[in-house]
């Protein structure tokens, strides 16, 4: 019974380490500029996740930089 339990113990800390490394990161950054180069400050950005359909969005700052994380 011991026996057992240990493996069951073992089994269910691989298995949570294993999903733990699923989990993704990233982040997308760059600047917006209109046809002349100039930056379009205020301008909204938007990613969309196609597998799960998830939307993220900001807007660029001044200098029409943007930056999305996750």
């Amino acid at each position: 019974m011991k026996k057992i339990r240990f493996f069951m113990i073992m089994l269910f800390s691989v298995v949570g380490l294993w999903a733990n490394a699923q989990v993704t990161t990233s982040e997308i950054n760059g600047k917006v500029v209109d046809e002349k180069g100039m930056a379009l400050p205020f301008a909204t950005v938007v990613a969309i996740h196609e597998p799960s359909g998830t939307q993220y969005v900001t807007t660029t700052d001044n200098a029409g930089n943007y930056r999305l994380t996750n």
